[in-house]
């Protein structure tokens, strides 16, 4: 298990293996920026809930050019007990964070898909209004990339690239395409791999 190897390393291990990953990761980019001549411009950071976004940032709507995310599996990956070092070494309460995922705010359903499980249920519902407040914040002819993954929950195999593939078009995204990426060593994984669906808000 990933979290055993981790308990292995310890926290100093831990720290070495991320700050190694964090440098490979700005040596590519920086390699990006100069091989198509890139401007960065500053950053802004805010850490909140997208469900608030409406509520809270009024002035969000059709702002963005462009938005990236990859919402969390809860239901299929223990991110408690995976990144469980790295959040203490932070000294981040993760369970005040697990609380906060999407569909873990209400508990029970407001409406079915088939006989999947309640919490997936819940997910859904969740994954589905944050869809639809991201074609809020988009400008018309902005672009969004989502990565899922079909899961597989009690030995049953839960659809979320084409539920949220769904949610898209329903929030009245129109789809562009859908790249898949298998996860290698992935045969004992609740998840065999990713799928990123590219779609485009309307102009």
């Amino acid at each position: 298990m990933r979290t055993s190897r981790y308990d292995k390393k310890g926290k100093k291990g831990l720290f070495v293996e991320k700050f190694r990953y964090i440098k490979e990761c700005y040596e590519k980019l920086m390699h990006l920026k100069e091989k198509y001549g890139l401007k960065f411009k500053k950053a802004k950071i805010i850490e909140d809930d997208i469900l608030d976004l409406r509520e809270k940032y009024p002035h969000f709507e059709e702002k963005f050019d462009a938005i990236i995310t990859s919402p969390p599996y809860y239901f299929s990956i223990d991110y408690v007990g995976k990144d469980k070092i790295a959040y203490e070494y932070l000294g981040i309460d993760m369970k005040k964070v697990e609380s906060r995922y999407l569909g873990m705010k209400n508990t029970l359903p407001q409406k079915k898909y088939g006989n999947l499980p309640s919490k997936v249920v819940l997910y859904y519902e969740d994954l589905k209004k944050s869809v639809e407040i991201m074609y809020w914040a988009l400008k018309p002819g902005g672009k969004i990339a989502i990565i899922v993954g079909d899961s597989t929950v009690g030995g049953r195999k839960i659809p979320t690239t084409m539920m949220t593939k769904r949610f898209c078009e329903e929030a009245g995204f129109r789809f562009k395409r859908l790249v898949f990426n298998p996860l290698l060593g992935a045969r004992n994984r609740a998840i065999r791999g990713e799928s990123i669906i590219i779609c485009e808000k309307p102009e």
